[in-house]
């Protein structure tokens, strides 16, 4: 007859240990992950409530457990994602409306840890909550903002045509004549001016003013005069 010696040994105790508690933004998505150690491979890892990619919109405890090729289950593990947010940084802008170039003030109540204005022109500014800018040219222009909290977390607001910049008018005429005599001292005032919503003549005599597209205004003395058109 013959023996057989079978020796049996049991294997390490199955733990699992899962990984540092960690966090996102919201929206986020992120993908856990713990290490097994003892039983027998090959190894299955079960999450509780779910996982292990997983996208909380809230501070959300996981755990896990495992289970090896036997089918023997071992030690449970947690981990925590904290979630992290920022509110969209609400402003509101001054004076909005104006002729070029034209200066607003920019307010959001916003406490996040850093702000990123995109002012519409170009200009990127960080900070402050109260910002002033110019605009040199006439434009609609859009302006945003940016908060960024301490955990990287950031919200964007806009504000479409925030600031409506004008060209701002300008200032032309012509005399006829240019240069006359006592005996014809009657000129013309041609108004050649552009963006102009309305227009005052002064004739460069005491309170003189028009307010006519093309007056014609009499001398009477001999003089140079300053004509001036506003």
């Amino acid at each position: 007859s013959a023996s057989v010696s079978v020796e049996l040994i049991d294997p390490e105790p199955l733990m699992v240990t899962a990984q540092n508690d960690t966090s996102l933004c919201i929206g986020g998505t992120i993908t856990l992950s713990a290490a097994v150690t003892g039983g027998t491979a090959p190894y299955t890892l079960n999450w509780s409530p779910t996982g292990p990619e997983v996208s909380p919109s809230v501070n959300t405890t996981y755990t896990v457990s495992a289970t090896d090729a036997n089918g023997c289950a071992g030690t449970t593990d947690e981990v925590v994602v904290g979630v992290g947010d920022v509110d969209p940084p609400v402003f509101t802008a001054s004076d909005t409306v104006g002729c070029a170039p034209h200066c607003v003030e920019l307010t959001t109540g916003s406490t996040a840890d850093e702000l990123l204005w995109d002012l519409g022109d170009g200009t990127l500014t960080p900070g402050p909550a109260v910002l002033q800018h110019c605009y040199a040219s006439s434009a609609s222009y859009t302006v945003s903002l940016t908060a960024t909290s301490g955990e990287g977390c950031a919200a964007t607001w806009t504000l479409q045509n925030a600031v409506d910049v004008l060209p701002s008018p300008s200032a032309a005429f012509s005399a006829s004549p240019p240069v006359t005599t006592i005996e014809a001292p009657t000129i013309t005032f041609l108004d050649l001016s552009a963006g102009a919503d309305s227009i005052s003549w002064y004739f460069g005599v005491g309170d003189a003013v028009s307010h006519e597209p093309s007056p014609s205004f009499t001398y009477d003395s001999v003089a140079c005069y300053t004509v001036r058109l506003l």
